[in-house]
């Protein structure tokens, strides 16, 4: 299937829903009035897609306009050949072609991208939403298995990473999976906070500061409020890599509890970790 067909296909996706999360009236007004042209960004995005996940079928939706000068003759027959055979593609420029080009070659000679994009490339995904009965479809830029699993890989263009160039502040989302590194630091009675190594809270006064212990959980709290989490209000935190020390104003603190293996119990867990690894290979692709 197309990228044109699957958009001209039924069903709700996300930039719909991000359409709906704006206002309705902002959907409603996007379905009774699609935008049949496409701004130069747009068509340089599809193009870059296209070329880089599936270069071998480039031509068949995208065509190199020739840089012709169409006052002449032979211009003009040129102009006039390429327009009979170009269809219904997205029509590029020779320079975007070129610049298309150069970033396929940058991804190609980075050892981990060009891993990520070898998989099932374009796949077009409908269901139906048990919840609301709403017809949904996706259309993931690469779908990527190895031995770790499956990642979901979107690729994307950006204007610039230059120096200078507006910085990208992400916000994380409450209830979104995901891996982070936590740092508390208790001196005294002042109580300070990093994550992955930004800090939060700093020097927060502790009231209490005798013995105790340490309790780690996660919660939902009410602030994260979302679909998911009406449906599945289980919240499970791993805490890898947990270390407490104290500081003995040595360069090396002294740890106090740790559960990082180590040794003989460190070997055990990998190669059993490594033998499971190899067995879901199989059962997946056996």
């Amino acid at each position: 299937m197309t990228n044109k067909e699957y958009r001209q296909h039924s069903g709700i996706s996300r930039s719909d829903l991000m359409k709906f999360k704006k206002s309705p009236l902002h959907y409603k007004y996007a379905i009774e009035n699609p935008e049949e042209d496409q701004s130069p960004a747009l068509v340089f995005g599809s193009a870059s897609h296209k070329y880089i996940l599936e270069r071998e079928d480039f031509e068949s939706e995208s065509a190199v306009v020739p840089n012709v000068d169409k006052r002449t003759k032979e211009g003009k027959a040129i102009w006039n050949e390429f327009v009979d055979s170009c269809g219904d593609k997205m029509g590029i420029s020779v320079e975007a072609f070129e610049k298309i080009q150069e970033m396929a070659k940058a991804i190609d000679e980075h050892p981990i991208a060009s891993s990520l994009i070898q998989g099932e490339h374009e796949v077009s995904l409908f269901w139906t939403d048990e919840q609301t009965g709403e017809e949904c479809k996706v259309r993931p830029d690469c779908i990527h298995k190895d031995l770790n699993g499956v990642v979901i890989v979107d690729y994307k263009t950006t204007a610039s990473v230059e120096d200078g160039a507006e910085v990208y502040d992400h916000v994380q989302s409450f209830h979104r999976r995901s891996t982070h590194k936590l740092e508390i630091d208790l001196k005294g009675s002042r109580l300070s906070l990093k994550l992955d190594d930004k800090s939060i809270p700093q020097e927060i006064t502790v009231a209490e500061n005798g013995q105790g212990g340490v309790l780690l959980g996660a919660s939902w709290q009410g602030e994260a409020w979302s679909q998911r989490n009406l449906a599945d209000d289980v919240y499970d935190a791993v805490f890898e890599k947990f270390t407490i020390t104290t500081n003995t104003g040595k360069d090396e603190e002294k740890v106090l509890f740790t559960t990082e293996l180590s040794g003989w119990d460190k070997f055990v867990f990998q190669a059993k970790e490594t033998w499971e690894s190899i067995l879901c290979w199989f059962l997946r692709n056996g």
